[in-house]
């Protein structure tokens, strides 16, 4: 017997008005199925975080580069902005907020804010979703030497997800209000995450989207 296709038949025998029947099915539309439901899986936490984001409430003071006595109150917020899946190539638009207010020597700063905007591209591999995992780290903005203090979590730290790889084979472009300050290939990045169940989920997500797709 010749075959003439790679696809796998089950073939079940059903009752049709009385009359037994031979019927065959292919598991590649069940694989075309399963693969549509992990993209549409990861797609979905992407959309929460999307929503919730992560929020931290902080005050500071500390003596800036001009030798001035600066006091802050303001808040850090981190989330994904988006993110596209084109077979195995995922682009995804992080957004980094800090809103302030406070003193710099004599001076008084109202309402300002610092917008940071990252966006990274690479290809999904089982490598790089192997690798993935979960850190507590502080912000830049929130960095030991400002003397920062937060009101609902002492330790200043958002949950981030490092994405990492061997080679430089992450390409990011970072720009600080509206300025692109980096556009180059990188080892590993960060993203904010809401809490670390939020973070377990992705990493399950994209290992569930990679598994028999994406070497």
């Amino acid at each position: 017997m010749v075959w003439r296709t790679a696809a796998i038949f089950v073939c079940l025998m059903v009752a049709a008005a009385g009359t037994p029947a031979l019927v065959c099915q292919s598991n590649s539309g069940g694989n075309e199925i399963k693969r549509a439901s992990a993209r549409e899986n990861f797609l979905n936490v992407i959309e929460e975080e999307r929503k919730t984001g992560a929020t931290l409430f902080y005050r500071q003071s500390y003596i800036d580069s001009t030798n001035k006595l600066a006091s802050y109150r303001g808040s850090v917020y981190g989330a994904i902005q988006s993110a596209k899946l084109d077979g195995c190539s995922l682009t995804m638009d992080i957004l980094i907020v800090d809103l302030f207010s406070g003193t710099a020597g004599k001076k008084s700063i109202e309402n300002m804010q610092d917008t940071e905007t990252y966006r990274i591209d690479f290809i999904l591999t089982r490598e790089i979703a192997g690798a993935m995992t979960l850190v507590e780290a502080r912000p830049l903005q929130l960095k030991r030497n400002t003397n920062s203090v937060c009101t609902e979590n002492s330790s200043c730290t958002f949950t981030w997800l490092q994405v990492q790889a061997k080679a430089k084979v992450i390409k990011e472009t970072r720009t600080t209000n509206n300025f692109v300050d980096f556009d180059g290939y990188v080892y590993r990045f960060l993203i904010p995450l809401s809490s670390p169940d939020a973070g377990k989920q992705f990493i399950n997500q994209v290992k569930a989207l990679v598994d028999g797709d994406c070497r």
